[in-house]
């Protein structure tokens, strides 16, 4: 048990050292998040699950915040890039007396497991969840083989 009167260093050594542990701990999850594709940007995850169907494939990505046209999809054969960008502008005359919420971008980037038909692809936002359905290439979803019996 440590007892703070008696303790043998000094508070501003003590702060020094767990502001350097926190740091450290703070590298150690970027890292990882990093590995992971998970983009932080401004303390938002923008979290993305991807989920498979008989027939498709969904995307579902957490987009707080952004507005249809602040989001931008591409989709090059399995390669899916999704991008937003929030700006702040002000009105004409406007002054900003407190800013906590800034301009935000991100990029997202997955290899989908399997071709899908990108014509059919069909996206939608609600609630600050952007949906995204892609459709299986023909080729890709399974398929009935009859027996035939001699």
């Amino acid at each position: 048990m440590l007892t703070l009167w008696n303790d043998p260093w000094p508070a501003p050594r003590r702060a020094r050292g767990l502001r350097d542990l926190r740091r450290e701990m703070d590298r150690v999850f970027d890292d990882f998040d990093r590995a992971l594709g998970v983009t932080r940007a401004g303390g938002v995850a923008h979290e993305l699950a991807l989920r498979e169907t008989e027939d498709a494939l969904e995307v579902t990505l957490d987009v707080p915040g952004f507005a249809e046209d602040d989001v931008e999809i591409t989709l090059d054969e399995r390669a899916l890039t999704i991008r937003g960008q929030r700006r702040n502008e002000l009105p004409e005359g406007a002054s900003v007396h407190r800013r906590e919420r800034g301009a935000l971008a991100f990029a997202r980037a997955v290899t989908l497991p399997c071709r899908v038909q990108s014509a059919d692809v069909e996206a939608r936002m609600s609630r600050g969840v952007l949906t995204l359905t892609l459709p299986k290439a023909p080729e890709e979803r399974p398929r009935a083989v009859r027996v035939n019996v001699n």
